[in-house]
């Protein structure tokens, strides 16, 4: 009886993290990762990291944001007082929320604390073989995120204003760096397009 409990608690609680990713938020989460790798098995942490969601959360005090290379502003937004309430509960949220595994087709699930040491592991010796071989020289830029493996951790996209906006923390790199932040996304021709910078940066 006990271990029937145990089994309905289990349940219930992946439950309730399917529950939280609705199809649309995988196929954005998707769409973004197949913009830097486009094929290949994905390998993405089951969380976030911590120190960019929490200084996005402190900027969104400001509630006026545009893209610093927009001298003029015309590309800004302003959060209502309910928006960044909203936004800022949700993000908090996505701190503690785990995703499940197999959340994308040809994907692995990998812990936060050991995703970039195992997928560096597999990419040295992906990088040992590339070497002795005269074909980077060939795919050298267009294909070279092919090459190698990519981390992927991420948040479910928040969504404002009638779905039209999205607020979403993305994070991705390889051996020879990478880009993380948290992002605001706008529709444009029914593909979201990643429109202003909250935190974060390439490295």
């Amino acid at each position: 009886m006990r271990a029937f409990l145990i089994l309905l608690i289990l349940l219930s609680y992946t439950s309730a993290v399917w529950s939280q990713i609705t199809r649309a938020d995988s196929a954005f989460i998707y769409d973004q990762i197949r913009s830097i790798q486009p094929s290949g098995t994905i390998y993405y942490a089951d969380k976030p990291l911590k120190r960019t969601i929490i200084e996005g959360i402190q900027k969104l005090g400001k509630g006026i944001f545009y893209s610093p290379s927009d001298l003029f502003h015309e590309h800004t937004i302003k959060l209502t007082i309910g928006e960044r309430n909203y936004i800022i509960a949700e993000l908090k949220k996505g701190l503690t929320l785990k995703f499940p595994d197999k959340l994308f087709e040809n994907s692995i699930r990998l812990s936060s604390d050991s995703i970039g040491f195992k997928v560096d592991k597999m990419n040295i010796l992906r990088n040992d073989s590339i070497k002795k071989s005269a074909e980077i020289s060939h795919l050298w830029p267009k294909d070279f995120r092919e090459l190698y493996k990519w981390s992927f951790f991420f948040t479910k996209p928040i969504y404002i204003r009638n779905q039209s906006v999205i607020f979403a923390y993305f994070m991705y790199y390889t051996l020879n760096g990478g880009e993380e932040g948290l992002w605001i996304y706008r529709k444009k021709e029914d593909k979201w397009i990643r429109w202003i910078a909250i935190s974060g940066g390439a490295y």
